[in-house]
């Protein structure tokens, strides 16, 4: 004990675990000449504390990062007003649509109509800007947690502005799922409700802990986005991680998800949040699933259609 530097406890986990080997123990080819090593590592293992999943709460400033975005440009005149005016953005065809209807029900005067009408055919959903010869991508985008959403148009990093969304696996996901987003019948539509939200990594404290082997110790998983969808009693959290298998760790993480949000079986808990039933999944992203293994490829996507399904088909919702 005094050789180790363990508590008792550890070391009696230690010889339970070397009574049931198959239990506790996975063999490899990596040999070890220093036994005392071994014990070193084996105890620092038991000694780890694991994360464990408390309850579900709403939100409150675990998503942060909108607030920190900096800019080091000296103006910032045009970048502002675009940033604004998309904002502002509403949808043309309702803007139209209500004003007909309190003109025909004379809430509203022939010039107040017309007014209305031209503010509409203003109305811009997406601006660019560009500074130092590098473009920025101002959306708008109903569905995100904050409004507007902006990206770099660039394949390399911008310097002057900070906590936006600049990996290039990022932004293919959120372009592609702006164009999914106009296709009549996507599968969206099929929910009652829904929101999703960019995460940073340097700031927000949203995340799935793990065990990662290699510093042997727990580490935290931040996938790049959030969604939130609901359908009648159904409600699904869906962790989303373009990066996917670019990064060799996925299957710790795929791990350190599965032991909180699975059933031994792997199908996902159903969790109770004020009367809804509640599911938590995670879906990473790579170009070839034939580089998976066979345990998690159910976890693999490459487009939004896939994810929506598999969570409907998990809660008996496919119409």
């Amino acid at each position: 004990m005094t050789l180790h530097d363990a508590e008792p406890s550890n070391l009696r986990v230690l010889r339970d675990s070397l009574s049931a080997t198959d239990e506790y123990y996975r063999t490899g080819n990596r040999r070890f000449k220093d036994v005392g090593l071994l014990a070193d590592r084996i105890l620092d293992y038991f000694s780890i504390m694991p994360e464990d999943f408390d309850r579900l709460k709403e939100l409150d400033e675990e998503i942060r990062h909108f607030r920190r975005i900096t800019v080091t440009l000296k103006d910032v005149t045009e970048l502002k007003a675009k940033i604004e005016a998309v904002r502002e953005f509403e949808d043309p065809g309702e803007i139209k649509a209500n004003l007909k209807a309190k003109y025909e029900h004379g809430e509203i005067t022939l010039d107040e109509y017309t007014e209305g009408i031209e503010r509409a055919a203003q109305m811009v959903s997406e601006e660019i800007v560009q500074y130092e010869q590098k473009k920025l991508k101002i959306m708008h985008i109903a569905n995100h947690y904050y409004i507007p959403l902006i990206l770099s148009g660039e394949a390399e990093r911008i310097s002057y502005i900070k906590h936006i969304i600049q990996e290039s696996s990022e932004i293919e996901f959120i372009n592609k799922l702006e164009r999914y987003l106009k296709k009549p019948g996507n599968k969206f539509e099929d929910f009652d409700w829904w929101m999703f939200s960019k995460l940073d990594e340097s700031l927000d404290e949203v995340y799935i802990p793990y065990y990662n082997p290699k510093s042997n110790g727990i580490a935290r998983f931040k996938p790049d986005f959030i969604f939130w969808l609901q359908k009648g009693s159904e409600y699904f959290i869906i962790f989303i991680d373009p990066k996917g298998t670019a990064y060799t760790d996925y299957q710790y993480k795929l791990d350190g998800y599965k032991e909180i949000f699975e059933e031994n079986n792997s199908i996902t808990k159903k969790l109770n949040y004020e009367k809804l039933n509640t599911g938590v999944f995670t879906f990473l992203s790579t170009p070839d699933d034939n580089k998976l293994s066979k345990g998690y490829k159910k976890y693999w996507f490459d487009n939004m259609e896939k994810v929506l399904r598999c969570i409907q088909t998990s809660a008996h919702l496919i119409p």
